[in-house]
């Protein structure tokens, strides 16, 4: 079971607080999704739930069968749980994202993918979904799926899994 949920927050870029002041809210936004999504989707308490980072930084609950990940973009929050592991991004459809971006950290990934906003979310996904972060220069297993929305005006939001049970549409709440 894999489901997708959002949720709007303050813009990062507001003129009344600090970048550092609006980023925070933006992660605590994030924060308060995760809890409401474990809770919706797996009817867990996520602040029973102790979390872990892997190696290379990945959070997970320890001692848990359900998987999670985040991503927020400007003022939306994103976060993806499943009983599978699973990685997600976000980013503004109108993110201008240079060439040499590519060619530094991914190069050669998704080559075939026109669109840098999207190409730009699945090497994210997939970064999140293995949590060995970015460069990549490969996508080292066959059986994962990719899955990318538009459904959210102005955002893309690209999930990446271990299954292919993807819902039809993020599930878009207020928290």
């Amino acid at each position: 079971m894999l489901k997708i949920y959002a949720a709007y927050a303050e813009p990062v870029n507001s003129g009344v607080k600090s970048q550092a002041q609006t980023a925070r809210a933006l992660h605590d936004s994030a924060d308060r999704l995760l809890k409401y999504a474990v809770k919706d989707a797996f009817g867990s308490d996520a602040s029973k739930l102790e979390t872990e980072k892997g190696s290379r930084g990945k959070p997970y609950f320890k001692n848990s069968e359900i998987y999670f990940n985040i991503s927020h973009a400007d003022d939306l929050a994103v976060v993806a749980v499943s009983d599978s592991e699973v990685g997600i991004d976000t980013e503004k459809c109108d993110r201008i994202i240079p060439d040499k971006v590519f060619s530094r950290f991914a190069a050669g990934l998704f080559s075939e993918i026109s669109d840098p906003v999207l190409r730009w979310t699945l090497i994210e996904s997939y970064a999140k979904y293995t949590g060995q972060g970015i460069p990549i220069d490969t996508v080292h297993d066959a059986n994962i799926y990719f899955h990318s929305y538009r459904s959210i005006a102005g955002y893309i939001l690209t999930v990446c899994s271990a299954k292919d049970d993807f819902p039809s549409n993020p599930e878009i709440v207020s928290i």
